[in-house]
Protein backbone atom coordinates (compact mmCIF):
# COMPACT_ATOMS: atom_id res chain seq x y z
CA UNK A 1 0.00 0.00 0.00
CA UNK A 2 1.49 2.98 -0.79
CA UNK A 3 -0.35 6.55 -0.62
CA UNK A 4 0.73 10.51 0.67
CA UNK A 5 -0.52 10.86 4.50
CA UNK A 6 -0.49 14.17 6.98
CA UNK A 7 0.69 13.53 10.25
CA UNK A 8 -0.30 17.35 11.35
CA UNK A 9 -2.47 19.13 9.80
CA UNK A 10 -3.50 23.64 11.05
CA UNK A 11 -1.13 22.39 14.59
CA UNK A 12 -3.59 19.37 14.72
CA UNK A 13 -2.23 15.85 14.97
CA UNK A 14 -4.77 13.79 12.41
CA UNK A 15 -5.68 9.83 12.92
CA UNK A 16 -2.54 8.82 10.93
CA UNK A 17 -0.62 10.86 12.95
CA UNK A 18 -2.12 9.28 16.07
CA UNK A 19 -2.70 5.94 14.62
CA UNK A 20 -0.44 5.26 11.75
CA UNK A 21 -0.98 5.74 8.15
CA UNK A 22 -2.43 1.71 7.99
CA UNK A 23 -4.83 2.14 10.57
CA UNK A 24 -5.60 5.64 9.59
CA UNK A 25 -6.49 4.49 6.20
CA UNK A 26 -8.55 1.47 7.58
CA UNK A 27 -11.08 3.82 9.99
CA UNK A 28 -11.75 5.76 7.07
CA UNK A 29 -12.41 3.06 4.41
CA UNK A 30 -14.77 0.99 6.94
CA UNK A 31 -16.68 4.70 8.22
CA UNK A 32 -15.42 3.79 12.14
CA UNK A 33 -15.89 8.03 12.55
CA UNK A 34 -16.47 6.36 16.56
CA UNK A 35 -12.55 6.05 16.66
CA UNK A 36 -12.17 9.85 15.66
CA UNK A 37 -13.89 11.01 18.51
CA UNK A 38 -12.27 13.30 21.35
CA UNK A 39 -13.26 10.48 23.86
CA UNK A 40 -11.13 8.30 21.76
CA UNK A 41 -8.24 10.11 20.47
CA UNK A 42 -7.49 11.33 23.81
CA UNK A 43 -6.72 8.17 24.67
CA UNK A 44 -3.82 8.03 22.11
CA UNK A 45 -2.29 11.72 23.63
CA UNK A 46 -0.48 12.46 26.41
CA UNK A 47 -1.33 16.38 27.53
CA UNK A 48 1.96 17.88 28.86
CA UNK A 49 -0.30 19.97 31.02
CA UNK A 50 -1.79 17.19 33.23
Amino acid sequence: MTGTYTFVHDGVITTAGLRGSRTAELIARIGAVNQTRNEVTRLFVQDPDQ
